[in-house]
C-alpha cells in the first residue's frame, strides 16, 4: 500500500463523547479542534459562529452573540443548554430511547428523530424531525414553533443568521465526504461499518461517513462505507458487507467508533482520538471551501 493510501486509512477517529469545536467563523472563546468539557460555556461575538460535533452525524451550531453549555457528553446521554441567543441543532440518531435533551430559557425538549431544529428565546422551531416536550404527552412534527407554555404552525419567514449559517455549513461537509469518499475507493476495506467522524485536514474539520445509505435532513447525499467498497470492488479476501436494517445510517448512538492500528495523537480530553496524515507525511484529498461560507437565499432548497 502507497504512503498516501496508508495516510487515508489513518483518518478515522474513535469518538466517544460529545463536545470537539468542528470550526469557528468569528469572534468566540473556543477554537476549532478543541475539546470542550461538559458544563463549560461555548460562547460566540457579534459576529461570531461556532460549530460542535454532537454523535456521529449530528452538529451543534451557534450564532452570533450566543452561550451553549454542554450538560451531558457520553453519545448515549447528549444534553445541551442554550443560555442565550440562536443555535441549530442537525441532529442523526436519536430516538425514544436515547433522545437529545435540549434546555432553553424554560422549554426543555428530547429531540427523537432525525431532523433540524432551530432555538431561539426559549422556543423551537422544528423545521424537520420530531421532539417531545417535558410536561406534554403529543410529540411535535415538523412545522411547529414551541415554547414551554404555546405552540402553533411556524408561519412563513425568512431564515435568520444561524439558520443560514446551519445550511451552508452542512452543505460544505457533504461536499468535504463526496471528496475524500472517492479516495477512499481506492483503498482496502476498513473494519467497521459504524457512523464515524472523518478528518480532512484540507477541509480543515471533520466530515461524517454513515456506515449505510445516508441523506442529511437538510437534503444532502453523503458516501458510506457500505456504498464505497461494495461498488468499488475493494473488499478483500473473506470480507463481506453487513445488511443496513434501515434506508438511512443507522447506530448514531453507538460508539461511533473505528480502531485503526495506525499510531494516533490524541485531541485532547474530549474524548477523540485523531490520526493524523501528517504522520506519514502524506496530504488527504482536496476539498474546496471558503473559510467564510457565503449567506444563502432565503427559501433556497438543499439540493441532494
Amino acid at each position: 500500500m502507497t504512503t498516501l493510501l496508508l495516510a487515508l486509512m489513518m483518518q478515522y477517529v474513535i469518538s466517544t463523547k460529545a463536545g470537539l469545536v468542528n470550526y469557528v467563523q468569528g469572534a468566540s472563546n473556543v477554537k476549532a479542534t478543541q475539546s470542550v468539557p461538559m458544563g463549560v460555556p461555548i460562547r460566540t461575538g457579534s459576529e461570531g459562529f461556532a460549530e460542535v460535533l454532537l454523535n456521529p452525524g449530528s452538529f451543534l451550531r451557534l450564532g452570533q452573540n450566543s452561550e451553549a453549555v454542554l450538560q451531558g457528553i457520553q453519545l448515549v446521554n447528549v444534553s445541551v443548554r442554550l443560555n442565550s441567543g440562536t443555535a441549530v441543532v442537525e441532529a442523526v440518531g436519536f430516538d425514544e430511547d436515547a433522545p437529545l435533551e435540549i434546555v432553553n430559557g424554560d422549554l426543555r425538549v428530547k429531540i427523537i428523530k432525525d431532523g433540524i431544529y432551530s432555538f431561539s428565546d426559549g422556543t423551537v422551531k422544528i423545521v424537520e424531525g420530531q421532539l417531545r416536550v417535558d410536561g406534554k404527552k403529543t410529540p411535535y412534527k415538523k412545522g411547529w414553533v414551541v415554547s414551554a407554555t404555546n405552540a402553533y404552525k411556524a408561519p412563513k419567514e425568512e431564515l435568520i443568521a444561524v439558520e443560514l449559517w446551519s445550511r451552508n455549513r452542512s452543505k460544505l461537509i457533504a461536499a468535504a465526504n463526496e471528496n475524500i469518499m472517492s479516495s477512499f475507493r481506492r483503498t482496502s476495506a476498513p473494519s467497521t461499518w459504524n457512523n464515524v467522524w472523518l478528518w480532512d485536514p484540507s477541509f480543515g474539520g471533520f466530515t461524517f461517513m454513515p456506515g449505510y445509505r445516508f441523506r442529511s435532513p437538510y437534503g444532502y447525499r453523503y458516501r458510506s462505507v457500505v456504498e464505497t467498497y461494495n461498488t468499488g470492488g475493494n473488499l478483500g479476501a473473506g470480507s463481506s458487507v453487513p445488511r443496513s436494517s434501515g434506508g438511512n445510517s443507522s447506530g448514531g448512538n453507538s460508539s461511533g467508533g473505528f480502531s485503526s492500528s495506525g499510531g494516533s495523537s490524541s485531541g485532547g480530553g474530549g474524548g477523540v482520538s485523531i490520526s493524523s496524515p501528517a504522520a506519514v507525511g502524506a496530504q488527504a484529498p482536496s476539498v474546496s471551501t471558503s473559510p467564510n461560507p457565503p449567506a444563502a437565499s432565503p427559501g433556497q432548497k438543499a439540493q441532494p
